[in-house]
């Protein structure tokens, strides 16, 4: 299996590199070509993970791969490049987010499912153990009444403000609870921000929107009881991204429903939007 790469400028990239051509954690598939944002990047990721071949332009791809990787930091260039392989039918993953407009993308895979192509996106935190065990904890509360996280956030980040780091809580909170809120919206403070996120049959959710500290809480209220948590990276933390990766690739693993790849967008788009109105947003549905 012949696998392309786009995107080089994030350390995702490099792990894609080592899984594939270093350590080949799927015989018989590698990364065979790699476009960067800039040569000298791409340069590099080719050397440290021997990738045969650098292209000038994404499209000189098409036809040469039986796979694909997007992975540049800034989503809402995400569809472009996938677009012009949907044609191919080849599976294509797609690294967090998978767009910054929910139109488009619902657009972007509605024509993936008349081309026949696959089309997956994740984010690794939902992936780590210490979440799963928070998921597994967390059911003895039920009925919820607020959940809680405090996650790294870069609001007025040059790709994309809130998608660029924000989506590491919202896929997080679509894992646990797979369902749109009504309406979202962010409210700023010195030294803090706040999302708030309306679910008409609760849970109350809020996000501490954490600019410039990377640690990941989770805290979650029952009735009766309370459970917070640290959610720490496993020892190798890209390693359950990059099997499903695999997994996906070779079509063991099904990809999310079009519903469930949407809802990050739409929650993300809501409150991109209240960062800048101030107010509560109603979430695309």
């Amino acid at each position: 299996m012949r696998i392309g790469l786009i995107g080089t400028q994030n350390s995702h990239s490099s792990a894609y590199g080592k899984a594939f051509n270093v350590d080949k954690r799927l015989p018989g598939a590698a990364i065979t070509l790699v476009w960067g944002e800039t040569p000298e990047c791409a340069r590099e990721r080719a050397a440290e993970s021997s990738i045969p071949t650098v292209v000038d332009d994404p499209s000189a791809m098409l036809g040469q791969i039986d796979a694909l990787i997007i992975d540049t930091r800034d989503g809402a260039n995400h569809l472009a490049f996938a677009e012009p392989f949907l044609d191919s039918g080849i599976p294509i993953f797609i690294d967090k987010p998978l767009a910054t407009d929910p139109v488009k993308a619902a657009a972007f895979l509605d024509k993936a499912a008349a081309c026949g192509a696959r089309v997956a996106s994740h984010s690794m935190v939902p992936l780590q153990q210490s979440f799963h065990k928070f998921v597994t904890a967390q059911q003895a509360l039920a009925p919820l009444r607020y959940l809680g996280l405090s996650m790294p956030a870069a609001l007025d980040s040059e790709y994309s403000g809130a998608f660029f780091y924000v989506v590491h809580a919202v896929e997080c909170l679509c894992t646990l609870l797979n369902r749109l809120p009504l309406r979202a919206r962010i409210e700023r403070f010195a030294g803090s921000n706040l999302a708030t996120l309306d679910y008409p049959l609760g849970p109350l959710v809020t996000i501490n929107l954490q600019e410039g500290n990377y640690s990941y809480h989770i805290m979650a209220v029952g009735e009766q009881d309370t459970l917070a948590m640290r959610l720490d990276y496993d020892e190798d933390p890209y390693l359950t991204s990059i099997q499903l990766i695999c997994d996906f690739f070779t079509g063991v693993a099904i990809p999310a429903s079009h519903e469930r790849l949407l809802m990050p967008v739409q929650i993300l788009t809501a409150l991109e939007i209240s960062k800048i109105s101030g107010g509560w947003v109603e979430v695309c549905q």
